[in-house]
């Protein structure tokens, strides 16, 4: 008998819509699948999350590609400073 394991998912970058949407992009351009959770949040109450750490919108990806998107994440935030 087979045993089927259901893969985890965690948050790897919470922000404002605009911004979780451009890291999904980013991540499913690497051929990581990524998935928008709160993305009504976003658009509905963005001035309760501003200045939050929380973020309003958050990007899940499965655990086994978390050292890959991280890698990505770190590079997009980087960029978005230097600008």
């Amino acid at each position: 008998m087979k045993q089927n394991r259901e893969e985890n998912s965690t948050v790897i970058y919470s922000g404002s819509d605009w911004q979780a949407n451009m890291v999904k992009s980013l991540l499913e351009a690497a051929d990581i699948k990524a998935f928008i959770k709160d993305g009504h949040m976003g658009t509905i109450a963005p001035f309760h999350f501003m200045g939050s750490n929380t973020g309003a919108v958050k990007v899940l990806i499965l655990e086994k590609d978390i050292n890959r998107a991280k890698e990505i994440i770190e590079k997009y935030e980087q960029n978005r400073s230097d600008n």
